[in-house]
């Protein structure tokens, strides 16, 4: 479940969340992302920053924070788990949406603020809350595929999710991956340190 929140700061450690409607972030004519994205793209042409014979691949980037911001305090939450059998709240904020649009398909990377994970509803009310900063943690990151891209500065497709298929995976090419992990290492994640251990064949 996708839904547009009033955010508000509350004081200098915490901010409130008050729901205020639901909202698409896939399809041309109805998601989120489209829209913000012609936007983007509106304003670079009309800045000569986009030209109309732009070839593929269209990287971009969505300042959701900034572009919902213009008009009012908004964020985008996503309830990840809204069916789930087991009673379970999931609330994440987008703040940040880079997509890498060519032949026809756009991978894109979100950059999500966890506010509630595996939280258990019966003791918050998710649409009306207040989160103190200490408790969000940032950055988390989640890959996705849209079924549309852009050529000469305008969006084709349809813009939705794949269907869900047991191998709908995010096939990534390298310069695509290439262009997410630069992104991932300025957010400081290469800074996280972890140990792997790789199992092979005795």
């Amino acid at each position: 479940m996708y839904c547009i929140y009033e955010k508000k700061p509350v004081n200098n450690k915490s901010v409130s969340f008050k729901f205020q409607k639901t909202r698409c972030f896939f399809g041309y004519k109805s998601g989120i992302v489209p829209e913000l994205l012609r936007g983007v793209l509106a304003a670079n042409r009309h800045a000569g920053l986009l030209p109309t014979n732009q070839n593929e691949p269209v990287k971009w980037h969505l300042d959701f924070s900034k572009e919902l911001g213009k008009k009012q305090d908004q964020a985008f939450v996503i309830n990840l788990k809204p069916n789930n059998a087991k009673a379970n709240l999931s609330l994440y904020e987008v703040a940040d949406v880079w997509g890498y649009s060519s032949s026809g398909w756009t991978p894109a990377m979100l950059r999500l603020k966890a506010l509630f994970v595996d939280a258990d509803p019966s003791k918050i009310n998710d649409k009306d809350f207040v989160i103190p900063h200490r408790c969000i943690q940032d950055p988390i990151l989640s890959l996705i595929y849209f079924s549309g891209a852009i050529k000469n500065g305008d969006l084709t497709g349809k813009w939705t999710a794949p269907r869900s298929s047991p191998t709908n995976s995010v096939l990534l090419w390298p310069a695509t991956m290439a262009f997410f992990m630069g992104i991932a290492q300025s957010l400081g994640v290469n800074s996280i340190p972890f140990q792997m251990k790789t199992l092979t064949s005795p």
